[in-house]
């Protein structure tokens, strides 16, 4: 087994990069789908990971659109030292505020080649910098939430420099916060990346 601890960008267990083995729920398959995993949610699921499971292993595939700082700070022991032979897949939308130290726990699953965030993100790594800026000043204006989390998310899954990787973890951190300004992360993201 590689790495235990998996961020997968998408609304759905379908509709993500989850493989398709753990589409469906079983006796070593168990889905969490809530809008909001809370402190409660985060404690059901580190018991539940704690009890035995069959020889193969257990996956735990946790769906949602948000989690409380309390949620994710619970969960920070259990993502970095899980039972063994656990398997975590975390699917959150795109720009979701993530806690740095959660975050360092986890490896994130790069969508598909022909996915939307792929193409719009290989679109805007091969404009020049002057483009990206004007690209963003308009994207920004017209509230295009779907252009703006694909870059966000594009630009932390395929990020090749050491320096775009930092800019792209700060900025998608900063994301789902309160006040987070979508222009200023996506211009930071935009003098990080190397134009290819």
């Amino acid at each position: 087994m590689d790495h235990h601890a998996l961020l997968v960008y998408g609304q759905t267990i379908a509709s993500s990069a989850v493989p398709e083995t753990y589409h469906r729920q079983s006796i070593d398959v168990t889905h969490v789908v809530v809008d909001k995993l809370g402190i409660d949610e985060a404690r059901t699921l580190t018991s539940q990971a704690g009890q035995t499971g069959v020889a193969a292993g257990r996956t735990f595939v946790i769906v949602t659109k948000q989690m409380t700082t309390q949620a994710q700070n619970a969960l920070l022991k259990l993502f970095e030292e899980p039972p063994p032979k656990t398997r975590f897949y975390l699917v959150i939308p795109p720009g979701t505020g993530l806690i740095a130290t959660l975050r360092s726990r986890l490896q994130v699953v790069a969508p598909a080649t022909s996915d939307p965030v792929s193409e719009v993100y290989s679109a805007f790594k091969a404009s020049a910098i002057k483009d990206r800026l004007a690209l963003i000043q308009t994207k920004t204006k017209q509230k295009d939430v779907v252009w703006i989390e694909s870059v966000l998310t594009g630009a932390l899954v395929e990020a090749g420099t050491h320096a775009a990787k930092q800019s792209a973890l700060l900025c998608n951190s900063y994301a789902g916060g309160p006040g987070a300004s979508a222009k200023l992360l996506l211009e930071e993201i935009a003098l990080s990346v190397p134009v290819s």
